[in-house]
């Protein structure tokens, strides 16, 4: 590899981080943010990101990240172990389904993809048990496209916070890697039946997530201590494919559901 192109692809696997008005941190690939970096613009409101290009078909290009997961020994571990030993341990009918922080499918990273045929494989499971009637998406970083073939697919987007509120026993609360304090707020009023998110063990012990991270507030630290005692844990099976699943576990409830 010569010297220009070693140079050239340092620069492009760079990471930043920015947070927008709302709170969210998003992670951004490329050089540094500025009239190179043409899909990045910079509103009052923060970082929006806008799709590239508009004209995407994402209906073909999540077509083929399905298949790729769907293959996969991880797809069939995980469908496997949510039939036979989650599903029936929850007691409730899921009827919402919840996504949080999933990131946009329009700029072309993988994670985001990946995770979302996930989710999708597992609404086509969790249909056959009982129907999910509404399926919502929440992330100020959803491009026009991304909004536009979500609600192609019969989904809701709504806009930060509604979707916190939204969470009930009959949940299935879908958030990866979403930061302590919104996963908190997410399951503050009422316990999921089942959720997909970030590892809870790890945020408490804050060794496997950045020292700005760190849980410090103590309602924070109080919310999810109370979440992790009162639900089971499965840690994400290993997806070759793609690392999103790292520090990401699958949690159901302990116990039935108030009232259930």
């Amino acid at each position: 590899m010569s010297k220009s192109s070693a140079k050239f692809k340092n620069a492009k696997d760079k990471r930043q981080k920015v947070v927008d008005a709302q709170g969210w941190t998003h992670v951004v690939r490329g050089p540094k943010l500025g009239h190179a970096h043409s899909r990045l613009v910079t509103g009052l409101d923060g970082l929006s990101i806008s799709p590239l290009p508009d004209t995407i078909d994402l209906r073909n290009i999540l077509s083929r990240y399905d298949k790729i997961w769907t293959s996969s020994p991880a797809c069939e571990k995980l469908l496997t172990f949510l039939e036979e030993e989650v599903i029936p341990a929850a007691e409730v009918a899921i009827r919402k389904c919840i996504c949080l922080g999933l990131g946009s499918l329009s700029d072309g990273r993988e994670s985001s993809r990946f995770q979302f045929v996930t989710l999708s494989s597992i609404l086509r499971l969790l249909n056959q048990e009982s129907r999910v009637d509404q399926v919502i998406f929440q992330d100020p970083a959803f491009t026009r496209s991304d909004m536009e073939y979500l609600e192609t697919q019969g989904h809701t987007v709504v806009a930060s916070p509604a979707a916190f509120d939204l969470v009930d026993p009959n949940t299935f609360l879908f958030a990866p890697h979403l930061e302590h304090e919104y996963y908190a707020k997410a399951v503050e009023k009422h316990l999921p039946a089942i959720t997909i998110g970030s590892d809870v063990d790890a945020l408490l012990e804050g060794t496997c997530i950045p020292s700005d991270h760190q849980v410090g507030d103590f309602d924070t630290r109080k919310i999810l201590q109370r979440f992790r005692a009162e639900t089971k844990c499965y840690p994400m099976p290993k997806f070759e494919q793609d690392p999103w699943y790292l520090f990401t576990s699958l949690y159901w409830r302990s116990h039935p559901a108030d009232g259930s």
